[in-house]
């Protein structure tokens, strides 16, 4: 990039990180009319955020520990992106087993689901509500799931939304940066971030320089990489998951996404064109090592747990798993099905310096909202 005056490099926000957080707080900026930059190390949506099973959830999960807040902002997320992004994603019902007792029965199950439409009608939400089915009806719909005993006791059916053409949102989401006159630079390397007198210094490792009256940085697990000067960002103390989906040569399932219970975590099977994919497989992650792949033992343990959690229902086999797909989320600590994911967004904020981590890809725009509330910024 040539080099231009301080003037033509100055901006309202500097957002630090493309991925799909970054990208999010960058429409928002936009939005309010934010002279606004948007920095990239690759391009745009390339990292983690590239790498997931493309489910837009809209919250249900989270009717179980009664996190209203969380099942109100997914709600809000899916429906926007639904409206918004319609030629990209789809409705997508998904299949869970219900347990003889307990709370996943079919009465605690039944509360649950009628609560969790409640809210996301609310918000706006156009998909229709959940609903209990019998094993006979269940077996109707997917034939492998028959003779299933995980499934004996019938299954929760519900929608949430599914991600079919992510190259295409991807672009409708640059565009859309483009028309809010969102500057956009890939390959930018940044290594710094300084605090000045009124503003902010951003460093490049070109060289090159931009200044800012505020920053965020979105680069997720490689957000401490930066070099901050006269920046006093108090932080948690982070741990660091690596997550991986195997994508299979195969169909197992053509429709439904379905939810395999192991005892310690829910496998997830998902239609993609004509291959599933079943996740997540979690793994600790030392950011440092100069080793992050996901070997072949870690792909063989997944296969054998994903196989037993379907009893039956399914089997994969290694000649079966075309491709690895993985990324890097914060944990918080390790029990005995693994690492401990943060279940929502991480703030740390000083004056308008603000860092920010997110596991969900669904909340983007509303994340992106809130960030820019507690920046504060006018235009």
């Amino acid at each position: 990039m040539a080099r231009q005056e301080k003037s033509n490099l100055s901006y309202d926000l500097v957002v630090i990180g493309g991925g799909i957080t970054g990208i999010g707080v960058a429409l928002e900026a936009g939005l309010r009319g934010l002279k606004t930059l948007l920095l990239e190390a690759k391009t745009l949506g390339s990292q983690t955020s590239s790498n997931s099973l493309r489910i837009m959830h809209g919250g249900f999960r989270y009717i179980k520990s009664f996190d209203i807040r969380r099942i109100l902002d997914s709600s809000e997320a899916q429906s926007e992106i639904l409206t918004d992004y319609r030629d990209f994603v789809e409705p997508f019902p998904c299949i869970m087993p219900l347990a003889k007792w307990g709370l996943r029965s079919r009465l605690p199950v039944g509360i649950a689901a009628y609560i969790h439409k409640l809210l996301a009608k609310s918000r706006g939400s156009p998909l229709p509500g959940a609903k209990i089915l019998h094993q006979q009806d269940l077996s109707n719909r997917i034939s492998g799931l028959k003779d299933s005993p995980h499934y004996s006791h019938g299954a929760l059916l519900w929608y949430d939304a599914i991600l079919k053409d992510p190259d295409g949102f991807m672009q409708r989401l640059i565009s859309n940066l483009k028309e809010l006159n969102v500057a956009i630079a890939e390959e930018a390397f940044i290594v710094g971030v300084e605090r000045l007198a009124g503003e902010y210094r951003i460093e490049s490792r070109s060289g090159e320089s931009f200044y800012s009256k505020a920053v965020v940085n979105a680069l997720g697990p490689w957000m401490e990489d930066l070099a901050l000067k006269n920046i006093n960002t108090p932080r948690l103390p982070l741990a660091w998951c690596r997550a991986f989906n195997l994508v299979l040569s195969r169909s197992l399932e053509s429709k439904y996404g379905v939810a395999f219970d192991s005892g310690d975590r829910f496998f997830f099977m998902v239609p993609r064109g004509a291959n599933s994919v079943i996740g997540t497989w979690y793994l600790e992650s030392d950011l440092l090592a100069s080793k992050q792949e996901i070997e072949e033992q870690h792909i063989l343990d997944f296969i054998k747990a994903f196989n037993l959690a379907a009893q039956g229902a399914f089997e994969i086999k290694r000649t079966d798993v075309k491709q690895v797909e993985w990324g890097v989320l914060p944990s918080r600590g390790v029990n005995r099905a693994g690492p401990i994911q943060y279940k929502g967004s991480l703030y740390f904020y000083e004056d308008r310096y603000l860092e920010v981590l997110a596991t969900k890809f669904t909340t983007f725009r509303v994340q992106g909202r809130r960030v820019i509330r507690k920046l504060a910024l006018k235009p």
